[in-house]
């Protein structure tokens, strides 16, 4: 199995409308090591549980969640939370078409946080293994 490295120490924000989906993921995700907080049901609730969070979270986000819109790359960014969209086929528009669509599997989600936050790392200028070693 696969590790995920420097996404273990952090914190990955689960939101998601549906309870199936929400229980799959958050499950999947867990068994792969990963810290879950599976409580968001809006963008605001993304925004505020990563206030809590000594460092900055990842994001898993349903492209269904309340308050989800193009401006969203936009908020999560001034807030350094790098994200992954996901939705099912028929949920989808012009800005989501880069979201992961059901059927997927938690392992998919976990790789796609992790280059989401290889990338984030490398727009900032900051190495993760520098800022997340690995076996932290």
């Amino acid at each position: 199995m696969q590790s995920f490295g420097y996404i273990g120490g952090r914190t990955v924000i689960l939101a998601c409308e549906d309870e199936f989906l929400c229980g799959y993921l958050c499950s999947g995700l867990r068994q792969l090591g990963i810290n879950v907080v599976a409580s968001a049901r809006s963008l605001q609730d993304v925004l505020d549980l990563a206030q809590a969070e000594p460092q900055p979270p990842l994001a898993c986000i349903s492209v269904n969640l309340p308050g989800v819109s193009p401006s969203l790359n936009e908020q999560l960014a001034e807030h350094k939370i790098p994200y992954v969209l996901f939705g099912l086929p028929w949920t989808q528009s012009a800005w989501t078409t880069a979201a992961l669509l059901w059927p997927f599997s938690a392992y998919q989600i976990a790789q796609d946080l992790q280059e989401a936050l290889r990338q984030a790392a490398i727009a900032n200028a900051v190495p993760p293994w520098v800022e997340h070693p690995i076996g932290e």
